[in-house]
């Protein structure tokens, strides 16, 4: 967990009693590297996607079903020929 940490007067870091989780700390929040990658990680998840990255997914979303409703077409038309 973090620890709240104030800038003294003599240019020295000097720890508080409050938990910077209240978001009551008036200084800075000291966190240890686990802590930021796990915030790292967390802040990529919602992060906005790219132009590109929109264009894919909108590109797989609707590629694929079209792409599989046309082979799924022309099997079934080829079969119905051999069915007559």
């Amino acid at each position: 967990m973090g620890l709240c940490v104030t800038l003294a007067d003599n240019g020295t870091l000097q720890a508080l009693t409050t938990p910077p989780d209240g978001g009551q700390c008036a200084g800075y929040v000291l966190v240890t590297p686990t802590e930021y990658l796990n915030s790292q990680v967390i802040h990529n998840l919602f992060d906005v996607p790219t132009q590109g990255q929109m264009q894919a997914a909108f590109a797989l979303g609707f590629t694929l079903p079209m792409a599989a409703y046309l082979v799924a077409y022309c099997v079934a038309r080829i079969v119905s020929m051999f069915n007559d």
